[in-house]
């Protein structure tokens, strides 16, 4: 059975060599066929480790991550990602971002991406990185290629968001 946690900032730094290198074996499958590289892998997971409100999901079995799904809000996601969304007259600060989740082939169809929306939903609501307009949140299209996924989330299956509601 696979063991989910949520890390974030100082506790993440540990992990970063192990997770970069599961990111690089997912990519470079079907149907990303990415051939990157551990160093810029690591880089990237470093900047969540730096962001206070980013939250890392990491699906294990036993001592291996098999894997990752990353969140933060969307206010302290870089410029590229925050840039669609004011072009589009979405204001940033009433979305959460959920950049991506990643699993091992042999893990698939066994609850990890629900157990992963589970963290991000908990982590978009908890105190420290809940937005402005806290409440249940809704599944929007997201900017890039909305498409629908599984239990009504929507992205492009390396992007989705999560707004909050009204309050």
């Amino acid at each position: 059975m696979l063991r989910i946690e949520t890390v974030g900032g100082d506790a993440l730094r540990p992990h970063i060599p192990a997770l970069a290198r599961l990111r690089q074996a997912v990519f470079r499958e079907w149907p990303y066929l990415y051939d990157g590289d551990e160093a810029y892998e690591a880089e990237y997971l470093a900047t969540y480790a730096v962001c206070p409100r980013a939250t890392l999901v990491i699906a294990w079995d036993g001592p291996v991550p098999v894997g990752l799904a990353t969140c933060l809000p969307l206010l302290d996601e870089t410029p590229n990602v925050v840039t669609p969304f004011r072009a589009a007259d979405l204001d940033p600060a009433d979305w959460f971002y959920f950049g991506e989740s990643v699993l091992l082939r042999p893990y698939r169809g066994q609850g990890a991406g629900v157990a992963f929306f589970q963290a991000v939903s908990a982590s978009r609501s908890s105190p420290a990185t809940a937005t402005p307009r806290s409440a249940p949140c809704s599944a929007l299209r997201t900017i890039r290629r909305g498409r629908r996924t599984p239990r009504g989330w929507t992205g492009s299956g390396d992007t989705a968001a999560l707004r909050s509601g009204r309050a």
